[in-house]
């Protein structure tokens, strides 16, 4: 570890798992029965997933071909990437599934 520094690709959301009903009714948001996933409780401003128009109780279920059924499971494959690669992400608004291109950025 030579002192360098760790970079990790930065989507600019916090999350909770779709299983997490006490916290998640903390934000108002509600899910149908049975939904998992990492749901989005909060975009920063002019983050990558801001930029991809992610937002607030968005549940992101896959990125590229990988299926997210929690928050370390997402973190678990976004981290395979690097920051300014391009990941499909795939999430539930509503009862309708998006797809989106979002560029990482980059975390330190």
């Amino acid at each position: 570890r030579n002192g360098g520094k760790i970079t990790r690709p930065f989507l600019g959301v916090a999350m909770l798992d779709a299983t997490d009903f006490y916290n998640l009714s903390r934000y108002k948001i509600t899910l149908p029965e049975g939904t998992e996933g990492a749901v989005v409780i909060e975009v920063q401003e002019k983050s990558p997933a801001s930029n991809a128009k992610l937002k607030m109780g968005d549940v992101i279920t896959k990125i590229d071909d990988y299926e997210v059924k929690s928050v370390s499971q997402l973190k678990y494959y976004l981290y395979k990437h690097e920051p300014g690669e391009t990941v499909k992400v795939k999430v539930m608004r509503g009862s309708k599934s998006k797809d989106f291109d979002v560029k990482l950025g980059q975390s330190e």
